[in-house]
C-alpha cells in the first residue's frame, strides 16, 4: 500500500475517532445544558406563578375583608336579619369580586345566607377548618380548600379547565377567604366567606400550570401526567396541610423538540469540522509526504551513484533539517570518493612506479657490465693513440657518452635501491647549509648568487642526515640548471603556523615549471629540461626520501617569477629526543 494511502487512512482514522468521542461528550452537555436552562426556565414561570397565585388570594381576602367592615352593607344586613338586603349585597359582591361561592354565618358558624353554593340556612360550618380558625381568632384568613363537587352550583370534573385538574378525591379546590363580621361596638356578628375554582384563578397563565393534588408531602410532589422535569410548590390549607401543589412543567414534545434542534446543529458543526480536518489532513499528507518522496528520489540517485544530486531546501522545520543532514551527506560522501579515486590513482601510480622501478633496477643491472667493459676499452683505446691523432676526439665521445650512462643506471639502482633512511637528530639549519655549501663549489654556480635566510631556534627534526642533503642538493642544482647558470637561489628554513614542521623553502629565478608539468614533476624519468640535460630521476628519488621520512615535498611557480620547491619534516617528538 503507497505511503500516501496509509498516512490519509491514519488521519481518517484519527478524525472519525475524535469527531465520535466530541460528538457523544457534546450531545451529553448540550442535553445537560438544555435541561439546566428548562429548569431555571421552570424555576422562573413558577415563580411568577405562585405571585400570581398570592396576588390573586390577597385581592380576594382584601374584598372579603372590606365587605366585612361595619360600614358595610353585609354588616347592617346581617345585624338587621334583612335577608332581601343581605341576598342583594351578596350578589353584588360576588359579581364584583368574580367569586364562585359567597355566604356568611353567623357568631357560632350556622349558614345565614348564601350564593353560588349549596350551603343551606341553618347548615354548621363550624367544623369548616378556616371558618372555625376565623371563629376562633376574629381575623381575616385564606387558604386553599377542596369542597365537594356538590357543594358548589357549577364546577366538578366534567367544568375543569383545561389548564389542569383541580379536583381532587376529597373535591374541587378553591382558593378560600373568610373575615369576621364585626358590630359597631366591635363585637363579633358572623363569618362572611367566598371562594373561586383554583382552576380559574390560574387559567391565564396558560397550558404548562398544572395543580397535583396526587401528594401528602412537598417532596411527593410530581407532574401529573409524568412529562419531563417538573417544578411545583406546595399550595397549603388553613392548618397548614399541603392541599395540592402548582406545578410548572416542560411539555415533552417541546423539550425533546429543543433537545434534538441542539443534537443536530452540534452534530452537524461536529460533522463540518471532521470533513475540513479531512481535507486539512490531505493537504497536511501532501506537505509531509513532498519533502519525503524528494528525500526518496534523493537516496535513490545517491544508491545509484550520483553523488552531485542534491535535495532543495525549503522553509524551515524537521524535514528541512532533513534535507539538509541529506546534502551533508551527499558532499561527504563525494568527497570521500574523490579521496578514493585519489587514492586509487595513487595506489596505480605507486604500483606503475614500483614495477618501473623492478624493470629499471634489471635493465640497469643488465646493461651495467656491458657499459663497464665499453668504458674500459674507450679509455684503454686513448691510452694507445697518439694526441695529434684524429681518432683521439671520437673516443672521447665514447667514452664521454658510455659515463653518461654510467650516471643513467646509477640513477636507476638509486631509485629502485632506496634504503630506509637512519634518522638521527639535526637542526635543519645544518643540513642546509652543508648542501649548499657542496654545490657552491661547482662550475654552474660561477654566475649564481645563493642566498640564506635561515630561522634561529627551530626544534630539532629527526632524519637521515646525508639523504636530506641529497634532497637539498638535487634541488639547488636544478634550480641551477634551469636559469642556465644566471640567477638567483633562495633558500629559506621556518616553522609551520600549527609549529608542528620544519619547512624549508628554495626559490629560483628562472622561467617557472610550465603548469602541464606541474602534476607530473616528481615522476620518474620526467624532466622539464632540455634534452641531454639530466635523467629525470632526481626529483623522484628526493620524493621517495621525503616521504620515507614522514614529510611532503611541494612544487609550485611564484607570483613573481620562477619556481618554489617546499619540503615540510615533522618535529622531532620528546619521547624521540
Amino acid at each position: 500500500m503507497p505511503l500516501k494511502t496509509r498516512l490519509l487512512i491514519s488521519f481518517l482514522l484519527v478524525v472519525l475517532l475524535t469527531g465520535c468521542i466530541i460528538a457523544a461528550v457534546g450531545v451529553q452537555v448540550l442535553r445537560g445544558v438544555v435541561s439546566r436552562q428548562a429548569q431555571r426556565r421552570m424555576g422562573r414561570d413558577l415563580e411568577s406563578a405562585l405571585e400570581f397565585y398570592d396576588s390573586r388570594l390577597h385581592g380576594m381576602r382584601t374584598a372579603i375583608a372590606c365587605a366585612a367592615v361595619p360600614s358595610g352593607n353585609v354588616r347592617r344586613a346581617l345585624a338587621g336579619r334583612d335577608l332581601k338586603t343581605l341576598g342583594k349585597a351578596l350578589a353584588e359582591l360576588r359579581d364584583a369580586s368574580g367569586l364562585d361561592a359567597l355566604g356568611v354565618t353567623d357568631a357560632t358558624g350556622r349558614v345565614v345566607m348564601s350564593t353560588g353554593s349549596l350551603d343551606e340556612e341553618g347548615d354548621d360550618l363550624s367544623r369548616d377548618a378556616l371558618i372555625a380558625k376565623v371563629l376562633q381568632e376574629k381575623r381575616p384568613l385564606s387558604a386553599t380548600q377542596a369542597w365537594s363537587s356538590g357543594r358548589l352550583t357549577k364546577g366538578g370534573p366534567s367544568e375543569a379547565p383545561a389548564t389542569g385538574s383541580a379536583v381532587s378525591g376529597k373535591g374541587v379546590l378553591l382558593m378560600v377567604s373568610a373575615a369576621p363580621v364585626l358590630t359597631d361596638t366591635r363585637e363579633f356578628a358572623g363569618v362572611l366567606y367566598g371562594g373561586r375554582l383554583l382552576t380559574d384563578v390560574l387559567a391565564p397563565l396558560h397550558g404548562n400550570v398544572e395543580v397535583s393534588t396526587e401528594t401528602s408531602s412537598a417532596e411527593d410532589i410530581a407532574a401529573p401526567d409524568g412529562r419531563q422535569m417538573p417544578a411545583c410548590k406546595p399550595l397549603r390549607d388553613s392548618d397548614g396541610r399541603i392541599a395540592a401543589a402548582l406545578c410548572v412543567v416542560a411539555p415533552e414534545d417541546g423539550y425533546a423538540r429543543t433537545q434534538r434542534k441542539a443534537v443536530l446543529l452540534f452534530s452537524g458543526a461536529t460533522a463540518g469540522c471532521m470533513v475540513l480536518a479531512l481535507a486539512f489532513s490531505f493537504v497536511l499528507s501532501g506537505a509531509i509526504l513532498r519533502p519525503l518522496r524528494e528525500l526518496t528520489k534523493g537516496v535513490s540517485q545517491l544508491s545509484s551513484g550520483n553523488v552531485d544530486y542534491r535535495i532543495k531546501i525549503g522553509s524551515r522545520g524537521p524535514l528541512s533539517e532533513l534535507a539538509g543532514t541529506f546534502n551533508r551527506m551527499a558532499n561527504s560522501i563525494k568527497k570521500h570518493d574523490e579521496q578514493i579515486k585519489k587514492d586509487a590513482e595513487k595506489m596505480m601510480e605507486a604500483k606503475r612506479l614500483a614495477t618501473l622501478g623492478q624493470l629499471a633496477a634489471g635493465v640497469a643491472h643488465e646493461i651495467n657490465n656491458p657499459l663497464g667493459g665499453i668504458t674500459v676499452y674507450a679509455h684503454l683505446l686513448m691510452e694507445d693513440l697518439p694526441p695529434d691523432d684524429p681518432r683521439v676526439e671520437e673516443v672521447g665521445k665514447i667514452i664521454h657518452q658510455a659515463d653518461r650512462c654510467k650516471r643513467i643506471v646509477k640513477g636507476l639502482l638509486d631509485y629502485s635501491r632506496q634504503t630506509g633512511p637512519h634518522k638521527e637528530q639535526a637542526d635543519i639549519n645544518s643540513v642546509v647549509v652543508a648542501a649548499a655549501n657542496l654545490v657552491a663549489q661547482q662550475e654552474i654556480f660561477r654566475n649564481v648568487t645563493l642566498a640564506k635566510k635561515l630561522s634561529s631556534g627551530l626544534p630539532a627534526v629527526k632524519v637521515d642526515v646525508s639523504q636530506m642533503e641529497e634532497v637539498f642538493t638535487n634541488i639547488i642544482l636544478n634550480a641551477a640548471e634551469i636559469m642556465d647558470g644566471e640567477g638567483e637561489v633562495e633558500v629559506e628554513t621556518s616553522l609551520s603556523a600549527d609549529g608542528n614542521r620544519v619547512v624549508v623553502s628554495i626559490s629560483d629565478t628562472g622561467a617557472g615549471i610550465p603548469p602541464e608539468s606541474l602534476e607530473r614533476i616528481f615522476d620518474p624519468f620526467f624532466s622539464s629540461k632540455q634534452s641531454g640535460h639530466g635523467t629525470g630521476l632526481g626529483l623522484a628519488i628526493s620524493h621517495g626520501i621525503v616521504e620515507n621520512h614522514d614529510g611532503t615535498i611541494t612544487a609550485r611557480n611564484s607570483a613573481a617569477r620562477g619556481a618554489t620547491f617546499v619540503v615540510e619534516l615533522p618535529v622531532a617528538r620528546e619521547e624521540e629526543a
